[in-house]
């Protein structure tokens, strides 16, 4: 695939994918929604633009590694 640049592959159906536990997944996505809310809440990350988070996220990756 990377020989010729492929950078994606689409795929369109009309059946939907199987779950394993789709109650344990809607549980797990409904705990992290939550987590991200709460913390939107206590960052105000909705308010800014993505280059202030992705600068944000640089930083501390850096002193991730630092540390």
């Amino acid at each position: 695939m990377g020989s010729k640049m492929l950078k994606a592959i689409v795929v369109k159906g009309t059946k939907q994918i199987p779950r394993a536990n789709p109650e344990e997944m809607r549980a797990l996505g409904a705990g992290d929604l939550k987590k991200v809310r709460d913390l939107d809440q206590k960052s105000g990350w909705s308010k800014q633009s993505t280059n202030a988070v992705l600068a944000w996220c640089n930083k501390v990756e850096k002193c991730a590694k630092l540390s």
